[in-house]
């Protein structure tokens, strides 16, 4: 079957729209902290957070802690914690917290306000 060139762009516009969808739905999978502030007029606003932690699912509150890695950002600490209750509200269950002891693997880096922006700094 020959293509014409109609054809051929309208096939591209479909692959970039649904690579764009699955952008998004990835994004949105990977990085759940993209929702809360960053924003902070003091190092006491500001909290380091872990990306990779589902807040709605309680086998990823047990991951260990390692505060060097990229995942491990310095977010708003009001509008994480209201971040947490949000998505722990969603759990249908109790998660069993005593189960769950996560290792601190590397505790050098601490959670500052640089410029008004919640920022992970060395210690």
């Amino acid at each position: 079957m020959i293509m014409n060139k109609k054809g051929f762009l309208f096939l591209i516009l479909i692959l970039a729209v649904g690579i764009g969808i699955a952008n998004y739905v990835y994004q949105k999978a990977v990085r759940p902290l993209d929702e809360v502030r960053r924003s902070c007029l003091v190092d006491q606003d500001c909290v380091l957070a872990d990306e990779r932690v589902e807040y709605n699912k309680c086998q990823t509150m047990c991951l260990d802690v390692d505060y060097s890695l990229d995942t491990t950002i310095s977010v708003n600490r009001s509008s994480f914690e209201q971040f947490v209750r949000e998505e722990s509200s969603k759990i249908k269950t109790t998660c069993n917290a005593l189960a769950c002891q996560p290792t601190i693997v590397n505790d050098r880096y601490k959670a500052s306000c640089v410029n008004q922006v919640c920022t992970k700094t060395p210690l």
